[in-house]
């Protein structure tokens, strides 16, 4: 688990308290004959230079070439980082990663967790060796005991209301943030219903409110 939100740190420890291990993340890339720290669009140096000018020439095209919105995972690798990561690193791992098309995968999940370094930061690493990781999840925490459902285990004391397992969610409304199953309706804001109970934290989170609308799917 990552984050650089400080909130989200702030939940990571009233959900966990003292039970999580955090270190920096040590990982390398084998290309060309050398090992390079991830993310590879980020660390260029020590590759063979016709790689590196490939690399940099890909990513000022992509900055100040013709501006197009990328309508997929693939044409936002080639519009954010350039033909040469493209073609050296991001295509291939990524199809290796998801192992679907890239050109049918959105992007809306890109937020936070993808690398984007800017062009700055992508000269600096080709011309010298990055001394520590970069990214979103450059540093990250592994619950000690009880995997990633102490995490999920952490909400229970902080609930309000009632708490229902093994029910059939019937629809999903996002912007609305209601989740509505075959007898219940759940909400996830943070105004007072009827037979509803609520519960903020900080004023951002509603942990549980739950009320019973008989006879509706």
């Amino acid at each position: 688990m990552f984050s650089n939100d400080p909130y989200v740190h702030e939940m990571y420890t009233m959900l966990l308290g003292e039970n999580v291990h955090w270190q920096d993340r040590e990982a390398w890339i084998s290309s060309k004959g050398v090992f390079t720290r991830y993310p590879f669009q980020g660390a260029l140096y020590g590759l063979p230079p016709e790689v590196i000018k490939e690399c940099l020439i890909g990513a000022i095209e992509a900055r100040f070439g013709p501006s197009r919105e990328p309508h997929n995972f693939e044409e936002f690798i080639y519009r954010v980082w350039g033909a040469g990561i493209a073609k050296h690193f991001a295509i291939p791992y990524n199809r290796k990663i998801w192992a679907v098309p890239l050109d049918e995968m959105e992007t809306s999940w890109l937020g936070g967790r993808v690398p984007l370094p800017n062009l700055d930061e992508m000269i600096d690493g080709a011309l010298s060796p990055r001394s520590k990781p970069m990214g979103p999840n450059a540093r990250f925490g592994y619950p000690l005991r009880g995997g990633f459902q102490s995490l999920m285990n952490g909400f229970l004391p902080h609930l309000k209301g009632t708490l229902r397992l093994g029910t059939k969610v019937v629809t999903v409304t996002p912007d609305r943030h209601e989740v509505m199953w075959l007898s219940c309706l759940y909400f996830n804001r943070s105004s007072t219903y009827t037979n509803g109970k609520t519960w903020l934290w900080k004023g951002r989170w509603t942990f549980t409110h739950m009320a019973i609308f008989q006879g509706k799917p």
